[in-house]
Formats: structure tokens, C-alpha cells, sequence
């Protein structure tokens, strides 16, 4: 028997095809924060459009083979075994609180940025939730914004720089991070860049950092000249320990700080 339309082809052929990985993280993300399978069914059902698209015929099978893969039971926190793909489905997770979503900016490995600022290989996640913001504007503009590099925390050799404020008690408050593998004023204008879009220009009376000139020289690129600098003296004591054995008879030779 011949029939000329097909009809249902095109239908088939779509379940034959697997969901895009984008798909796949939206939904680890979901399971992951309790969300019932027959919820996340219905929500696709619910969209689908006049073209048919892949997700559009998710089936249980779909969603139990993507719990299984994401090892969505997992415990400590962690969504997947693999750090990439744990961290796509948190930045996925994240998205669902809307203005309250504390991403200001993924770019993920092995991805080429559109931007062209970073190269395919780079790393770069910056988090500011909007508690976080607020105290940067409250305690940033007129008083001391603090920023500091900690390198060596896991086997990727991802720095992790945190900017802070000094609150009216005395104390330093983390107000935004970021993680990634480059060391750098790029990276840094980067980062201060992301921050000017969602506060405003930050115009602080005192800058403190580390011994390194990248961190002032981007922030007076993006928010403009700070009218004190200051050395953490933590970093200030280490260097002069590293080069004490400069000093010859009471003369340095060259004290390199950095």
C-alpha cells in the first residue's frame, strides 16, 4: 500500500533524535530542586508551539534517563560527577529566581565567547546576589572597597577573587566573587565591567589590594581614579620577608614587592 503525505514522518524521525544538552541541564536543574516528573511533563506540553521541536515529545524515559545520568541523588552539593556539567546545571538552577538570580556572568570552557574578550579554553563565573549588591552601594560609594586573589583552592588552578566592603562595625563583607583561570587586568575589567552594569559607578575613597598593579589598573578603567591605595599588609610583611636577603649592610640592593 502507498501513501503519498507520510503523514506522522517527521514526528517519528524527531523521536529518534536526542534532546539538545541545554534541554538536558534545564531539566537536571529542575529534578535537582524537587520538581515532579509530572510537572516537568506537563510544563513542555504546555509550550508546545506550531513547530515541533525535540523537547516537545520528552517522554518518563527522557527524565529518568537524565536523572540517572546527572546522578541527580548525588549528595555534598555536588549535580553531577563531572565539575563542568555540575556547574552548567547550578547556573541553569540559578535562573529560575529570576532578579534574584546571583549569576552576573558564565562563560564556560571549551565554549567560544561571542564577545571575542576570551579565548575558548578560559573560565570565568561571577556571583553577586542582590544582598550583596546593595551593601556594595551602601558601603562602597565614599568609604574602602577591598580586593583580594586566592589562587590554588582545587586542581584546576582557578583563582577566586573577592570583592569587600568594611561595614559600620569594621568588618569586611564579601559582596561579589569570581572565579576563573586567568590572573589578569582583562579578566578584572571584566569583572568590574559586569559589576558597573548592575550597581552604577562605585566611587570608593580607599582602594586596598594586593601587591599587583592589574586590580587598581582595571578598576580605574571601568569606575574611575580612587584617591587612596593601600597594600594589604598582610601581603606587604610577606614581601618584605621574601626579600630581606636584598639588604646588604644596611643598603637594598632592589626590593622587588611583587
Amino acid at each position: 500500500m502507498f501513501y503519498k503525505e507520510h503523514y506522522g514522518h517527521e514526528e517519528n524521525e524527531l523521536q529518534h533524535i536526542g534532546l539538545p544538552v541545554i534541554k538536558k541541564h534545564e531539566v537536571a536543574a529542575k529534578l535537582s530542586q524537587g520538581v515532579t516528573i509530572g510537572r516537568i511533563l506537563d510544563d513542555f506540553r504546555d509550550n508546545i508551539g506550531s513547530n515541533l521541536k525535540r523537547e516537545d515529545l520528552i517522554t518518563r524515559a527522557d527524565l529518568h534517563n537524565i536523572k540517572h545520568k546527572y546522578n541527580i541523588n548525588i549528595q555534598d552539593g555536588q549535580f553531577h560527577k563531572d565539575d563542568c556539567t555540575s556547574v552548567d546545571i547550578w547556573v541553569e538552577q540559578m535562573k529560575e529566581q529570576g532578579d534574584n538570580n546571583p549569576v552576573q556572568y558564565y562563560k564556560k570552557q571549551g565554549v567560544i565567547d561571542i564577545t571575542g574578550k576570551l579565548e575558548t579554553n578560559d573560565f570565568c563565573l561571577i556571583i553577586m546576589d542582590p544582598g550583596q549588591r546593595h551593601l556594595l552601594q551602601k558601603f562602597g560609594q565614599g568609604k574602602v572597597v577591598c580586593l583580594d586573589g586566592t589562587h590554588g583552592l582545587n586542581g584546576y588552578d582557578f583563582e577566586l577573587v573577592t570583592l569587600m566592603v568594611i561595614d559600620d562595625f569594621g568588618s569586611e563583607f564579601p559582596c561579589c566573587f569570581m572565579y576563573t583561570n586567568l590572573k589578569d587586568t582583562k579578566i578584572y575589567t571584566i569583572m568590574f565591567t559586569v559589576i558597573y552594569d548592575v550597581t552604577g559607578i562605585i566611587k570608593p575613597q580607599t582602594f586596598i589590594t594586593d601587591i599587583v598593579e592589574t586590580f587598581y589598573s582595571a578598576w580605574e578603567t571601568v569606575m574611575g581614579p580612587v584617591p587612596h591605595r593601600i597594600f594589604c599588609s598582610w601581603h606587604v610583611d610577606k614581601a618584605w620577608k621574601q626579600n630581606l636577603n636584598k639588604i646588604i649592610n644596611g643598603s637594598v640592593l632592589c626590593l622587588d614587592a611583587v
